[in-house]
Formats: C-alpha cells, structure tokens, sequence
C-alpha cells in the first residue's frame, strides 16, 4: 500500500522477522498508541527521532526491543515482525506525516529492510 492523505505510510510484508533501524537516533516512543497520545491506534509502534527534524514510525511489531529514550544506531535490532501480517512505515517531518517514497533508497533489497537515502 502507497502513501495517500488517509493512510500516512507504506505496508511492508516482511520476508524476515528482523526489524531494524532505518537510521539513527532517539527512541521517542515505543509501546501501543495510547487514547490521547500522537500514536493513539498504533499497534506495537515504535517512533525513532533522527535528530534533523525526521522521525520514522514503524508499528504492527511483534515485539519491540527498546524503550523510550534509547538510542539506536542505523541497521540496528530494534524488534520483530509476524510472517503473516504487514510492517506499517512513515516518516513524519516535525511531526507531521510526509511520503515516504522520497526518503526510501531501497526496497526489498535486504530481506524487506527499508534504507533511508536522504
């Protein structure tokens, strides 16, 4: 699934169980949406802020290896997926959600591992 005004990101379907770090920075949040928070209805969503103003969003993990304000370096485990079910990724610029398509180098080129190219 592409980027559109209703759906912030991309679904990625995993070929791997690895989950790691699209690039570096801080742990902003890492858990369940919470009613009231920037990520109500985020599942297993973990937000890491690159420092530049950029943060990536991944959610649907099954697990999630970190904690709110770890850091975390690029290609770094920061969880896993299900098989079964798909990876949603963004990237929001000051908190606002922008395409991702112009941040993604590669795709699927690493068992499904998203690289950051800007």
């Amino acid at each position: 699934t592409l980027y559109t005004e209703d759906n912030y990101g991309v679904m990625i379907k995993p070929s791997s169980t690895a989950v790691i770090a699209p690039r570096s920075g801080t742990v902003l949040w890492a858990g369940n949406g919470t009613v009231g928070s920037l990520y109500n209805g985020y599942t297993n969503c973990l937000v890491i802020d690159h420092g530049d103003g950029t943060q990536s969003l991944l959610s649907n993990l099954s697990t999630i290896s970190l904690s709110s304000g770890d850091t975390v370096k690029q290609s770094a485990s920061v969880g896993t997926a299900n098989l079964k079910t798909n990876v949603h990724f963004e990237i929001r610029s000051e908190g606002d959600p922008v395409d991702p398509s112009s941040y993604i180098s590669k795709l699927g080129t690493l068992n499904s591992t998203l690289v950051m190219g800007k």
